[in-house]
């Protein structure tokens, strides 16, 4: 009767731990199918930006929509910046060509004083190289809304509908230097 107890148990275990290795296996590919229809997306999102970009690795949440690539190098006009990681923490997956809304942070972004100067102008480069800074890292973020909001037509004087973009929060963070934070409400 012992015997017959601890095969059975042992048996037990055996089916228990097979369930336990499909249910994983299930869940991983479920996760593989989410993360793969998030980089189609973003592979849309990318085209819109007219930029290449390169990466190492992605990361991403089933049920949170968030989704990361590591190891990042973006090309723009023959130059290569190299990104720690773009984090989406809220992307509007749905519609990656002109999204509603987001959520974005970029860790890591190394630039060269004299790329400081093209993207931000020549003061920012001026203050870089009496610094002596050969390189810059960066780390931004960037959470927008798009909507619509009733306003006063200037020459009417009528209310209508406007198109109207909130950046809730754009903060750019240049590492051992200084930290820009902007809120910022566009309508038409």
């Amino acid at each position: 009767m012992r015997f017959g107890l601890i095969v059975g148990m042992v048996g037990s275990l055996l089916g228990t731990a097979a369930v336990a290795g499909a249910s994983y296996l299930a869940w991983d590919q479920f996760k593989g199918a989410a993360v793969a229809g998030r980089l189609t997306a973003f592979e849309k999102f990318k085209d819109v930006l007219d930029i290449e970009i390169e990466y190492k690795s992605t990361v991403g949440e089933v049920l949170s929509g968030r989704f990361a690539l590591e190891q990042v190098t973006v090309i723009a006009d023959d130059k290569r910046f190299p990104i720690e990681r773009i984090e989406f923490k809220e992307f509007d997956w749905k519609n990656p060509g002109k999204p509603g809304f987001s959520s974005i942070a970029l860790s890591g972004l190394r630039l060269k004083s004299e790329d400081m100067t093209r993207v931000f102008g020549p003061e920012i480069g001026k203050v870089l190289e009496d610094a002596n800074m050969k390189d810059v890292v960066i780390d931004a973020t960037l959470e927008h809304q798009v909507g619509e909001a009733e306003g006063e037509d200037p020459k009417t004087k009528r209310k209508v509908k406007q198109h109207k973009v909130d950046i809730k929060e754009l903060k750019i963070a240049f590492r051992d230097l200084a930290t820009f934070s902007a809120a910022i409400e566009l309508r038409d």
